[in-house]
């Protein structure tokens, strides 16, 4: 699988660590981060945005302010069908049992690293998922 942000190099730099993504396939995108997408799509003040971002249609879901800031800043405001990339940024993330079903951390694995940065991607799903940036 080609990294996903090799396709979208204007998006790398505001990804903090990328070369420790988690890659994922389709089925298990689907079985796994799909669910956990769902729940954090309910927390407070989430932000939703569809954009052009030098050419690229990005849609933007998430609580972190830094890439959506970016992306307001970089972007122009568009709606469109289909995204070229779905982005979904998290911060502030400490739910541990919805930590634990993404990261697949035993029980007994220290808070502060269940609570950790992690990111992860589908390039067939074409998705990235940002948790905790802000302890990147």
């Amino acid at each position: 699988m080609t990294p996903l942000l090799d396709l979208f190099p204007i998006l790398k730099p505001q990804v903090k660590r990328y070369g420790d993504c988690h890659a994922h396939g389709l089925i298990e995108w689907e079985n796994k981060i799909d669910p956990v997408l769902y729940e954090l799509t309910k927390r407070p003040a989430v932000k939703k945005v569809r954009l052009f971002l030098a050419g690229i249609k990005v849609s933007f879901t998430g609580t972190d302010d830094a890439f959506y800031d970016f992306l307001k800043k970089e972007g122009k405001n568009s709606n469109f069908p289909e995204p070229q990339i779905f982005i979904h940024a998290y911060s502030g993330v400490d739910d541990l049992a919805l930590l634990r079903r993404l990261k697949e951390f035993p029980d007994e694995t220290p808070q502060t690293e269940i609570e950790d940065y992690w990111v992860g991607e589908s390039e067939e799903a074409i998705s990235l998922l940002i948790i905790n940036p802000e302890k990147a």
